[in-house]
């Protein structure tokens, strides 16, 4: 397989994700390399910033961590079947591209509904946020998107930073220091202050 349809197929299941969850969903690029048996980091970023470059992903580079989200170009690369022909065959049969795994954690979800799922031969889990965070980080989510104060590469920074944030509440032992870091972050705009006020006590709680 080429890195361009590699590149195709990678894609492919963000645009799955968005259509499923919602647009501004964050994909774990990491976790989809492995689906097809790419264990290269260094080959996932690299991909994904081809991707970027051709403006059909936001790229999301973190230590270790990869993560992408459509945009409105990609989903239409998408939908038109790409340009290499695999996308039609991955959409003909998906289960002759996917490697099996023995292990893995998927994240997935958007700022206003999201969980993290964890799987290995003997466990299944799902961690999922209180109603009441859940609700606020769903406020948070429509007030963000309906600010028109906020530009694009604003909003998707605070995305971006309320995704780390769940990420690390849904931790067993919650680093305190960067949650209080990022609530921080996040109440500097103005429109949530309020709302991320309200996290830190149920967080901690």
């Amino acid at each position: 397989m080429t890195n361009t349809e590699l590149a195709e197929l990678f894609i492919t299941l963000v645009y799955d994700e968005a259509e499923s969850k919602g647009h501004h969903t964050q994909v774990f690029l990491d976790e989809i390399a492995k689906k097809f048996g790419v264990t290269d980091q260094s080959k996932v970023i690299n991909v994904a910033k081809y991707l970027d470059s051709r403006g059909l992903i936001k790229g999301i580079f973190r230590i270790n961590e990869t993560y992408a989200m459509i945009t409105g170009d990609g989903a239409i690369f998408v939908e038109r079947g790409g340009d290499t022909g695999i996308i039609p065959k991955y959409r003909a049969n998906p289960t002759s591209f996917i490697v099996n795994i023995d292990s893995s954690t998927t994240i997935y979800g958007n700022v206003s509904n999201s969980n993290i799922a964890t799987h290995s031969p003997n466990v299944n889990q799902t961690i999922s946020f209180t109603p009441e965070i859940e609700g606020i980080f769903s406020q948070i989510f429509e007030v963000l998107r309906k600010d028109p104060t906020l530009s694009q590469e604003l909003l998707a920074d605070a995305i971006q930073d309320i995704e780390t944030l769940k990420l690390q509440i849904a931790k067993t032992n919650k680093n305190k220091t960067t949650i209080e870091s990022i609530l921080s972050t996040l109440s500097n705009i103005s429109s949530i202050a309020s709302l991320v006020a309200q996290l830190g006590p149920l967080i901690f709680r």
